[in-house]
C-alpha cells in the first residue's frame, strides 16, 4: 500500500516537474515570438517612416519645381512672364494662328493667354508691350502637348497626388472640378501666382499656370 502511495506521489511530482518544464518552455517560446514580432513591427514602422519621409520630401521637391514658372509647349520651354511677341517668336512655326489671347498650334492644341498692356487688359495695337502672365489649355484628347513640370492632360488624379498632394482650393461645384495650387513659401496670394488643374472623372483635362512677378515686393 505504501509503495502505491509513494508511486502515486512520485508520478505526481514527475508530472509537476514535466508540466513546469513545459510551461517554462512555452513561456520562453512565447516571449521569443513576441520579441520577433516586436522587432518586425519596429522594422516595419521604420520602413514606413522612411517611406513617408521620402514621399513627403519628394512631394515638397515637386511642389517647389512648380514655382520655376516654366511650361513646356510641344517640346519648347516657355518661362512666364514673357512678352507676347517673344512667345510667338519662341514657338515659331508651331503657331498656326495667333489672334490676341487665343493661339492655335499646328497640332490643333489651343492656348489661352492671360495678358496685360500698361495695366490695362487689352492688346489692341500694343502686342509689343503686352506681357503674358498665364497660359492655359484644355482638350478632350488623352494627352496634350502642354505640360507644367510633370502635370499634363490625361493624367489620373491618383497619379497627380503622387506629385502634388494637397491643393490650396478645390471646387467640385461644377461638372469639372477645379484645383488650384499656390506656393506656400511665397508672400504672393493665389490670385497672383497659381497652377490650376481641371478634373473630369478623376482625369486631368486641363491645366494652367499664372505668375505675375511684377507684383512681388
Amino acid at each position: 500500500m505504501r509503495k502505491q502511495v509513494f508511486a502515486t506521489i512520485g508520478c505526481a511530482i514527475f508530472l509537476l516537474i514535466v508540466v513546469g518544464f513545459l510551461m517554462m518552455a512555452y513561456s520562453s517560446y512565447t516571449k521569443h515570438q513576441e520579441e520577433i514580432a516586436e522587432q518586425k513591427l519596429i522594422k516595419q514602422e521604420r520602413k514606413e517612416s522612411r517611406k513617408t519621409l521620402q514621399s513627403s520630401e519628394e512631394r515638397e521637391w515637386n511642389l517647389d519645381c512648380l514655382w520655376e514658372h516654366v511650361i513646356e509647349i510641344d517640346g519648347t520651354e516657355i518661362e512666364v512672364p514673357i512678352k507676347y511677341n517673344d512667345l510667338i517668336k519662341t514657338l515659331g512655326n508651331k503657331v498656326k494662328e495667333a489672334k490676341d489671347k487665343k493661339i492655335m498650334l499646328q497640332n490643333g492644341q489651343v492656348l489661352w493667354l492671360n495678358c496685360t498692356k500698361d495695366e490695362k487688359d487689352s492688346m489692341n495695337n500694343g502686342k509689343d508691350k503686352a506681357m503674358v502672365y498665364g497660359i492655359s489649355t484644355q482638350q478632350d484628347a488623352k494627352d496634350s502637348c502642354v505640360t507644367i513640370q510633370k502635370i499634363k492632360t490625361g493624367m489620373s488624379y491618383d497619379k497627380l497626388k503622387e506629385y502634388y498632394e494637397t491643393p490650396v482650393t478645390k471646387d467640385d461645384s461644377q461638372s469639372i472640378s477645379v484645383l488650384q495650387y499656390a506656393d506656400p513659401k511665397s508672400d504672393l496670394d493665389i490670385t497672383q501666382q497659381n497652377v490650376t488643374i481641371y478634373l473630369d472623372n478623376n482625369t486631368v483635362v486641363g491645366l494652367g499656370i499664372y505668375y505675375d512677378g511684377s507684383r512681388e515686393d
